[in-house]
């Protein structure tokens, strides 16, 4: 049920993206320092405590981040959401592709742990992990970057 709660917050974003309001929510990259405030002063929390805690090694891009999970090293790649690429084979750099790494980056800030809630498959195609991320004070990454037009609603 959740799932189908979030599923439906996030089309409701997406929707709301298409205004010409919403439009302007994309950002530069000197604008991130203020958006990271805001967003951990105004940004809805959740609890933490029912979600399982790893440390966090590396913010790799916009939409994945690099973990220790069980003794080792692990990718993972945030549930729903896709964010442009910055380091892509064939695709290069995409337009926002830094900013939303940079976003990712700030937002994790000083965290030494994150907590992920994890879905009914717990990889990808490319053997990375799969969850939904949250910061230690119960902030969920993947709505951030929806909200503020990082990312796009994918993988449904």
């Amino acid at each position: 049920m959740k799932k189908f709660i979030f599923a439906i917050f996030i089309s409701t974003l997406v929707l709301s993206a298409c205004t010409e309001e919403a439009s302007t929510n994309i950002i530069e990259n000197e604008d991130i320092e203020g958006l990271i405030s805001s967003t951990l002063e105004n940004a809805e929390k959740y609890d933490v405590s029912r979600f399982e805690e790893f440390e966090l090694e590396n913010v790799i891009d916009g939409d994945t981040i690099r973990i220790k999970y069980n003794g080792s090293s692990e990718k993972v790649r945030f549930l729903l959401v896709d964010t442009p690429e910055t380091n892509h084979e064939t695709l290069g750099e995409q337009p926002y592709g830094p900013q939303a790494k940079e976003f990712t980056k700030q937002l994790l800030a000083g965290q030494d742990t994150v907590y992920l809630e994890f879905d009914v498959s717990y990889r990808d195609k490319y053997k990375r992990l799969l969850a939904y991320i949250y910061t230690k004070e119960g902030i969920s990454v993947q709505e951030q970057l929806l909200k503020h037009g990082l990312a796009r609603v994918a993988y449904l």
